[in-house]
């Protein structure tokens, strides 16, 4: 599987993940759990939201050439909103604080689900941002937790061994004699995969 079906897969496995975990969806409707990065201004009326996305790949050669370590960034960004109520630092307080809450949510939804956790070898980082935003119907907000997912990757080379047939000469000596004739030994080898 190449890096761009990888990537994918990480992320619809993550979204179903999340819809499946009751914690996240007492916080989030499984409608507003998304397999895609929204970069437009979301409407305050549509918050709680996640967007599940990856931003880079790496892929590093691992000893035997088909055998690659495939890190993925994947990201999950939280979004949430704050009715104004004429306290901008209380407001901003309380924002932050949903924010928290969601992300532990979620972080914690991933984290301890044992069938995510044995898809990868390892989960390298997690990283998390708040960003707070917005003005008049609402502030809006978003932390965004990034993780490093690493797997191995193999690459089966295009052209196949065509390594078919062994032949093997066998002489005998005996009493210290080579005998009169040599003594052909065949051994075939076919569906050879290594």
């Amino acid at each position: 599987m190449g890096a761009q079906n990888d990537r994918k897969a990480a992320r619809q496995d993550v979204v179903t993940r999340l819809k499946a975990a009751s914690t996240v969806t007492a916080k989030v409707p499984t409608a507003r759990i998304y397999d895609s990065r929204i970069t437009t201004v979301i409407p305050v009326g549509q918050l709680p939201m996640l967007n599940v996305y990856t931003s880079e790949t790496e892929e590093r050669r691992r000893g035997a050439a088909i055998f690659f370590d495939v890190i993925h960034k994947l990201h999950i960004e939280c979004f949430e909103t704050q009715t104004p109520t004429g306290d901008a630092g209380a407001d901003d307080a309380s924002l932050a604080g949903k924010l928290d809450d969601l992300a532990e949510v979620v972080q914690s939804a991933l984290m301890t689900d044992p069938a995510f956790l044995s898809l990868y070898e390892v989960i390298d980082t997690i990283r998390s941002e708040v960003v707070l935003d917005g003005s008049g119907d609402g502030r809006r907000g978003l932390c965004r937790l990034s993780f490093d997912i690493k797997h191995t990757a193999q690459y089966d080379p295009a052209t196949p061994y065509d390594l078919e047939q062994i032949q093997i000469d066998v002489n005998l000596i005996e009493n210290g004699t080579a005998p009169d004739s040599d003594i052909d030994a065949e051994l075939d080898i076919t569906g050879l995969d290594t």
